[in-house]
């Protein structure tokens, strides 16, 4: 059984469009859309968090941060 779990949520088109752009620079595939999106999506994800860690990008309203591991 697999650890991993699926999430859904919605986004603006613009942040679709930037998400097919770096997947298809990022993880180029033969099979539609183009891309591996898991990867793509993990890699946003993982960076991210990392930064709002370090301090490198901060949240526009107060939220506390808190890492699970």
């Amino acid at each position: 059984m697999s650890d991993k779990e699926f999430i859904t949520f919605r986004c603006d088109a613009d942040i679709l469009e930037t998400i097919d752009y770096l997947g298809k620079e990022c993880y180029d595939a033969k099979t539609p859309p183009g891309y591996n999106g898991s990867k793509t999506l993990m890699d946003i994800l993982r960076l991210n968090i990392e930064a709002l860690f370090d301090g490198s990008i901060v949240l526009l309203r107060a939220v506390k941060v808190r890492q699970f591991v």
